[in-house]
């Protein structure tokens, strides 16, 4: 682990698991998890 690093969406964890439903499926995964590092970025 590196400490102030990002991964988000499937880079992550895949709600999905290992299945892949199709295309934009993970957009919502990818901008909540785009959104939680922001603010701890911005240290909020």
């Amino acid at each position: 682990m590196i400490e102030g690093l990002y991964a988000i969406g499937n880079t992550a964890a895949n709600v999905f698991g290992t299945t892949y439903p199709g295309a934009g499926a993970t957009i919502a995964q990818g901008l909540v998890y785009g959104y939680i590092a922001a603010r701890d970025a911005a240290g909020a």
